[in-house]
């Protein structure tokens, strides 16, 4: 019997993929795409990668994305540059925790128009037959595309969390493609007067979707395998129904009045979209100091992008018929067993009454006041430490550990198969003192080798098969049927490195925020 070696590199956890590209000794690589015949590079490990790839045009500020027209020709200059991502506000916890650029945003610089696609494709795909028909001997490779995290207010296609793609699709022979896409601002402001649909960057989003299906071919990937068979959530979901425009009338007038403009002037719009009256980076600068104003979220609107009902609309079992008649068949979602020892860092209270003005960033006044309440009152003269532990504990059973159960409830009630899974495990390289929190996860889901050790990379290996064959049963390709396993189940990476199914530990605390969310009995949320 022939024992594959375990994977391993000498590749440094802070060699960014673009300084591999710009090194001498990196091979040039083509595609035809029906824009044209494009330039990439091979990094270190053979894997052939571009970077910043157009899939839409630039256009002015809060206007939704366009396509790339037919006659549009991609530049002759190779795209081996990792040269920009979506201008955005510093984080709240970023002087808390410096760290260089080139970690937190990758090489580039901020844009105001990130429709960008990086695409890594194994060292072994040969591109000059990639637009041909998929036959045994050179198949079209299965597509997996991803969405950078960040609120909607920021991230990058870069940086620490997901720099090195290049080492996952030489482990799983797959096509990779990450997509920038408007955050914050950009990305999510809306109005009811002057009228902005907002939800700009989940339109980017679709988008660059689209622009995959239509263009992956030239890149080796299989456009029936791109995004329209199974989706991934990692440590997110939805709680409550969105906001309205009318809702974010206070945002938008303390916007524009924090840059000196009249909200209600004719041509206020006309003087946000353009850069030389109002300077992105000064835009920046003003969204840092809107306090509990700078969240900007996904609303309402007669686009039709988010539905008045969702929440309704996916407890009735109605998202996961309709994802199955779009072609959808599994949704995998997750989280990470210390969610909160991130989030407590986040945001910062300075006393108990901050804790509520904090949830009202995410969810509507009333539902804000239902989660609030749902947990023990803290002392009148609670420090500032306390209170921000505790507001960290409410947004990471809100924001993640509570909307992945329910969601994964719902859709198992539209007959959409699900498999649901949480990871307990560290790698020694992350740093985080051992606590599992928000984001260490994407070490394993991204197979960042420089990141593992040998044991580390056995468990990462042992979860994603133990995962993906629950998907490929769930579309019905393996050789044993799936079954749906219970809500009080999940797929469990442990701290000890196995992998194996799990009782859901933590479902009986969050059954009475449920309560308070979704109705019933009341009753406070229990301590750890």
């Amino acid at each position: 019997m022939t024992v594959n070696p375990v994977p391993h590199t000498s590749i440094d956890a802070d060699d960014m993929t673009a300084e591999q590209l710009a090194l001498p000794t990196s091979e040039r690589v083509k595609a035809s795409t029906r824009f044209g015949t494009i330039t990439g590079g091979r990094t270190k490990n053979g894997c052939q990668v571009f970077l910043n790839v157009p899939y839409g045009l630039d256009l002015p500020r809060f206007s939704d994305p366009q396509a790339l027209p037919d006659d549009y020709r991609y530049s002759e200059d190779a795209f081996v540059v990792d040269g920009k991502y979506c201008s955005q506000p510093k984080r709240p916890d970023q002087d808390a925790e410096p760290m260089p650029d080139r970690q937190r945003y990758g090489l580039g610089h901020p844009t105001d128009n990130p429709f960008f696609a990086d695409i890594y494709i194994p060292s072994t795909t040969d591109l000059s037959l990639s637009r041909s028909i998929s036959s045994p001997s050179h198949p079209k490779l299965p597509v997996r595309i991803f969405f950078h995290g960040g609120f909607l207010q920021f991230g990058s296609t870069s940086g620490t969390g997901y720099n090195q793609q290049f080492f996952y699709p030489e482990q799983w022979n797959e096509v990779r493609v990450l997509l920038g896409y408007r955050v914050s601002a950009l990305g999510f402001l809306a109005s009811e007067s002057p009228k902005l649909e907002g939800n700009y960057g989940f339109k980017d989003s679709w988008l660059g979707l689209e622009w995959v299906r239509d263009n992956i071919a030239a890149f080796g990937g299989d456009p029936e395998n791109a995004p329209f068979v199974t989706c991934t959530l990692l440590s997110n979901a939805i709680l409550s129904d969105p906001c309205t425009p009318s809702s974010r009338a206070t945002q938008f007038s303390l916007l524009c009045k924090s840059l000196h403009l009249d909200p209600s002037a004719p041509d206020v719009l006309e003087t946000l979209r353009d850069p030389a009256q109002v300077e992105s980076g000064r835009l920046m600068e003003v969204i840092e100091g809107m306090g509990f104003e700078n969240t900007f979220r996904g609303v309402v609107g007669p686009d039709g992008w988010i539905r008045p009902d969702q929440m309704g609309y996916q407890q009735s079992g109605g998202l996961g018929r309709d994802l199955k008649r779009a072609g959808v068949r599994c949704v995998i979602m997750g989280d990470v067993k210390d969610e909160d020892a991130w989030y407590t860092g986040y945001h910062t209270c300075a006393d108990r009454d901050e804790i509520l003005p904090n949830l009202k960033r995410y969810y509507l006044p009333q539902v804000a006041q239902a989660v609030f309440d749902a947990y023990p009152r803290l002392a009148e003269d609670a420090t500032s430490e306390e209170a921000t532990a505790q507001l960290g504990r409410i947004i990471s059973d809100g924001q993640v550990h509570l909307p992945v159960r329910l969601l994964a409830r719902d859709l198992v009630n539209g007959e959409m198969p699900v498999v649901r899974y949480s990871i307990e495990k560290v790698t020694q390289a992350s740093r985080s003192d051992g606590k599992v929190a928000h984001g260490t996860d994407l070490v394993f889901q991204h197979f960042r080798l420089s990141m593992m050790d040998t044991m580390e990379t056995l468990a990462a290996i042992d979860f994603h098969t133990a995962r993906e064959t629950e998907v490929v049963r769930a579309l019905g390709a393996g050789s044993n049927r799936f079954e749906q396993h219970g809500e009080d189940e999940m797929l469990l990476l442990c701290e000890d490195g196995r992998t194996g199914w799990g009782r859901d530990w933590r479902w009986d605390r969050l059954r009475k925020l449920e309560r308070a969310v979704r109705g019933g009995a009341g009753g406070a949320v229990r301590e750890e």
